[in-house]
């Protein structure tokens, strides 16, 4: 009897392997699934970095050239500002800030280059103004850092990610630059908890300087 199945095995041979195979794409298919539900589910357990809780986005609009209220000249980045006072003065808001390239959940278009003798980072470059810190509640990995105060002008605030990156574990140095040109340092002890872009996304390599204008 035992003869007689392996017989029948070994007859239909071209058929089991055909199916062996279907069965071992299945068991990958399934294994790569089943791993992307595990990174998605973790990245989701992990702090964002950040609380948008009762955090709204307004985008001002410039008026057209062709509307009646344009003004040749007009500066623009006052305008923003201006605006910005007057939404601090409305009842119930705690924090104003503007912002460029630095919104979560928002797409970015910006990078910076910054190097240093040990390593090398693109970030996502924002720029902001300090009360965004409130604004989005960052917090510093020294608790004893006051990130407003490095947020200053020709200084930037980086996450842990980005200076992970630039200074590798060991490296025994704090000064970077932008891209190559190493005529200017730069050092901060701005550096910011972990951030995500989504909650679903990796944390993100982010430097943050402040918005032009600001002082």
């Amino acid at each position: 009897m035992i003869n007689h199945l392996f017989r029948i095995i070994w007859n239909q041979r071209s058929a089991n392997v055909l199916i062996l195979i279907e069965l071992f794409l299945v068991f990958i298919l399934l294994w790569v699934c089943n791993y992307q539900l595990w990174v998605y589910i973790n990245r989701l357990n992990e702090p964002l970095g950040f609380d948008y809780k009762h955090v709204y986005v307004v985008t001002p609009q410039s008026f057209p050239r062709e509307y009646p209220a344009w003004q040749e000249g007009r500066n623009e980045v006052e305008d923003y500002f201006a605006f910005a006072d007057r939404l601090r003065s409305c009842p119930g808001v705690e924090a104003v800030s503007i912002s460029s390239d630095a919104l979560p959940f928002a797409p970015y278009s910006s990078s910076i280059p910054l190097s240093s003798d040990n390593g090398t980072s693109f970030p996502r470059l924002g720029e902001i103004m300090p009360e965004f810190i409130d604004v989005f509640c960052l917090n510093p990995m020294n608790s004893s850092v006051n990130l407003k105060k490095e947020l200053v002008e020709n200084h930037f605030i980086i996450s842990q990610e980005t200076r992970n990156e630039l200074f590798p574990e060991g490296s025994g140095s704090d000064v970077f630059y932008i891209g190559e040109n190493k005529e200017k340092a730069y050092r901060t002890n701005g550096i910011i908890k972990p951030v995500k872009q989504t909650e679903y996304s990796k944390n993100l390599l982010s430097c943050i300087s402040i918005y032009p204008g600001m002082k």
